[in-house]
């Protein structure tokens, strides 16, 4: 067995290569041969070590490209997007609600009669006009009796209207100060993602059954909103088109909501001789359309069955029909697609100009002949792609997808909502607390 090296060096003694005396070594020899050995080793190491930093060959290399930024960046973006390019908010832009978020705060009501005044003025809640049993328009002013939530009463007839019963809130179970509490929270978090219910219970110290029923609220009132922008948003220039999927959830055999897509496949096993498979998948489609001067539009498909462990087909030309994208395009305007068949087969039928690229063949961008001045000559499809990474950051992580209803799976009601909340949203252009405060008012 081999010694340690500490333990074999533990008898060496040291000799000088110079002198050759033991008991030191080079380092420590007071000789003139020494001395000169010693400079002449460090001046080898500092030529060595000065020669690394000057070959500028290697640090050349890990340089930025002059393509990368600068001029060249801003020309790139004014010919993918077309001129004028629109300008997209950074991300430091986005995080910047801090310093406004706290004026809000400050301009919220701090007593339970100020708040209802506010609430009133800015449309939150609204007064009763006419009583709905005697069609009398003669209420009281609000009262605060001790044992009932504040509310209307009217002179005539004595009918009792809860101050919620004639807002978006209806059964909301919090005092109107708790109210404008939760509106304050809401605007000032983050528009890029999804509000959360424990970050508002933590917030605000309301229960988590009060913080679900006012976001739920909201989300109502945001994706009908983001609903009708999708149906009516403007489609001219260079239109991006693409299809992404959100989620996936398991179906039985039996499934009554899709029975038709289930009798197909099996329609097929059958005439293959194959076994039928027991269960399927129902797969989560959002169709889209985005000009590169403005925000995306979106819908939602009926989820896509396939059998379990089979891959999704891509978007159809019965669902891109079905989305009315291609019929609002309007102008000097040319379509975008990412290869797919149907978004090409339905352009080239309402005769619509086309540049489009393959993804399966790794090519995102391409150049291509000038149809118009208007519309850039470069397809691809980058700005869809980045909106759906960015729809997909702003999903909850753990959103629910399905539901049973008839004891039956299908899609949860909640999933187009969240879809077209967030479309709603990036409409909105990076809106400060103040801004999406107002937004919220003129939706009501």
């Amino acid at each position: 067995m081999k010694k340690p090296a500490a333990r074999a060096a533990r008898g060496r003694v040291h000799k000088c290569s110079v002198c050759k005396k033991e008991g030191h070594r080079i380092e420590q020899c007071t000789r003139p041969a020494a001395k000169e050995i010693r400079r002449l080793r460090k001046e080898n190491a500092d030529f060595r070590g000065k020669s690394k930093r000057k070959v500028l060959r290697q640090e050349s290399k890990w340089r930025k490209s002059p393509k990368i930024d600068g001029p060249w960046k801003e020309e790139a973006t004014c010919l993918y997007k077309g001129k004028p390019a629109a300008r997209i908010p950074t991300q430091t832009e986005v995080r910047r609600t801090r310093y406004a978020a706290q004026q809000i705060a400050v301009s919220l009501p701090s007593t339970d009669p100020d708040a209802v005044s506010w609430l009133l003025k800015h449309g939150w809640i609204k007064a009763p006009l006419k009583c709905e049993e005697c069609n009398v328009k003669r209420f009281s002013d609000v009262l605060w009796d001790t044992d009932r939530p504040p509310h209307w009463r009217c002179k005539h007839c004595g009918v009792r209207v809860k101050i919620f019963d004639l807002s978006i809130f209806a059964g909301l179970r919090a005092s109107p100060l708790e109210l404008t509490a939760l509106l304050g929270h809401y605007v000032s978090s983050n528009l890029t993602r999804c509000p959360s219910v424990p970050d508002m219970v933590r917030a605000t110290g309301r229960g988590r059954t009060c913080c679900e029923h006012f976001l739920s609220c909201l989300r109502t009132l945001e994706s009908s909103a983001g609903q009708r922008f999708s149906q009516t948003c403007p489609l001219r220039g260079a239109v991006e088109v693409d299809a992404t999927f959100i989620g996936k959830f398991h179906l039985a055999a039996d499934n009554m909501w899709h029975l038709d897509q289930i009798q197909k496949i099996e329609q097929g096993f059958i005439r293959r001789g194959e076994d039928l498979p027991k269960s399927y998948v129902g797969h989560i489609m959002v169709l889209g359309a985005q000009p590169r001067t403005g925000s995306a539009a979106v819908w939602v498909a009926r989820p896509h069955v396939t059998p379990v462990g089979h891959r999704p087909v891509t978007e159809t030309l019965a669902q891109v029909e079905a989305c009315g994208f291609l019929d609002r395009v309007s102008g000097r305007s040319v379509i975008c697609p990412d290869g797919n068949k149907a978004w090409q087969s339905a352009a080239e039928a309402r005769g619509l100009p086309l540049q489009s690229v393959v993804h399966q063949v790794k090519i995102f961008t391409s150049h291509g002949p000038t149809v118009y001045k208007e519309a850039s000559n470069v397809a691809g499809t980058q700005m869809l792609d980045r909106s759906w990474r960015i729809l997909k950051e702003f999903l909850p992580a753990n959103l629910v997808v399905k539901c049973k209803e008839r004891n039956h799976t299908q899609m949860h009601p909640s999933v187009p909502q969240y879809v077209y909340m967030w479309a709603w949203r990036q409409s909105l252009n990076c809106a400060k607390p103040a801004q999406f405060l107002r937004c919220l008012e003129e939706l009501l």
